[in-house]
């Protein structure tokens, strides 16, 4: 990896103690909403003002039931939009249980998003605890995972 950057891009629960950089600066994030039945994807990239979303991606079977900003423009069956917003200091990504598992690429892996933090050493703290017989799991009782600016190691 090389960066003229001092920070990297670290993954981790947010809370949690212990960080895992991530091997590149820029990141994609895929998720399928379930309520809206489309798929998601987000690009973002880390520079010294903080974390920058580059792209957004909306493949959405009735395009009329989900959110497509207004400015999107169609790319086959993805609605596109290059976001003006301005760096945030980090991205918090809660777990629902309308949401199937995200998943994060970043350089050639690409991996569910919770599996990058067993680098962290939070693995055992990433996933839902077993319920009981005959229940569902709840992916909303999980901690939420945290990407943010850390200082290069």
């Amino acid at each position: 990896m090389s960066s003229s950057l001092a920070i990297a891009l670290c993954i981790s629960l947010l809370g949690g103690k212990g960080a895992a950089p991530l091997p590149t600066e820029t990141v994609t994030l895929h998720w399928d909403h379930k309520a809206e039945a489309v798929q998601r994807e987000e690009r973002w990239s880390l520079s010294p003002q903080g974390l920058s979303k580059t792209l957004s991606r909306v493949k959405a079977a009735d395009p009329a039931m989900a959110f497509i900003p207004p400015d999107a423009r169609r790319e086959g069956e993805w609605y596109v939009q290059t976001p003006q917003d301005p760096p945030i200091a980090q991205l918090v990504l809660p777990a629902s249980d309308h949401v199937a598992t995200a998943t994060l690429c970043s350089g050639k892996r690409c991996a569910p998003l919770r599996s990058w933090l067993t680098r962290a050493g939070q693995g055992k703290n990433a996933e839902a605890p077993k319920p009981a017989k005959g229940e569902p799991i709840r992916r909303s009782t999980l901690l939420p995972v945290v990407l943010y600016p850390c200082s290069r190691q």
